[in-house]
């Protein structure tokens, strides 16, 4: 595992890289986006969540982020 950040390995960090990278188009990757937004925002860690946790937790993020948004747009 720690070779992969380790320049003595032969390049394969950027071959790691571009093959994990997050697809920018919305409709795409968009569980592992949310996964993300939620470890972020939330400090959740999804992995340890039910599906039904999981739903929950999305929805209050999405409340969250909307909620940030219009704030932004009255200011």
């Amino acid at each position: 595992q720690m070779c992969i950040r380790d320049s003595r390995c032969g390049g394969r960090v950027g071959k790691a890289l571009k093959a994990t990278e997050v697809d920018p188009a919305e409709r795409r990757d968009w569980i592992r986006k949310l996964d993300t937004q939620l470890r972020y925002y939330l400090h959740i860690d999804p992995d340890s969540l039910t599906d039904w946790e999981w739903a929950m937790r999305v929805n209050e993020l999405l409340w969250i982020r909307k909620q940030e948004a219009e704030a932004v747009r009255q200011k």
